[in-house]
């Protein structure tokens, strides 16, 4: 993944055209106990169904929120099994940006006011 790749995937997530990508990196497998590899995507995958099933206890009537789980377990179900996930950060005047990426698209996509910048303004 390099910035050229992660900025065309972006396009249609951020509308502003002046922005600083700050940050892509890949995932790695980590080991369990024995040594043995766990997979990046199996890492990232148990997360979200963790985040599901907290969102769901908790706030049972935010199914905006639930369908947004949804929706990456989805996401991530699609990626061929060997295609590398990245995680990556950006910023603007106004705003901070986060989320996952593949070469395929845009997995998870955070977006965030910056107060600190917004106060320098």
């Amino acid at each position: 993944m390099n910035e050229a790749l992660l900025r065309n995937l972006l396009r249609e997530w951020i509308a502003e055209d002046e922005y600083k990508v700050t940050e892509i990196d890949e995932f790695i497998d980590e080991l369990d106990a024995l040594g043995l590899p766990i997979p990046h995507r199996d890492i990232c995958r148990k997360s979200w169904e963790s985040r599901l099933a907290g969102v769901e206890r908790v706030v049972p009537d935010r199914a905006d929120i639930h369908e947004k789980c949804r929706a990456v377990l989805t996401a991530l179900d699609r990626i061929p099994p060997l295609e590398r996930l990245y995680y990556w950060s950006a910023e603007s005047a106004t705003r901070d940006y986060s989320g996952v990426v593949c070469a395929r698209g845009i997995i998870v996509f955070y977006q965030n006011s910056s107060p600190t910048r917004d106060r320098n303004a």
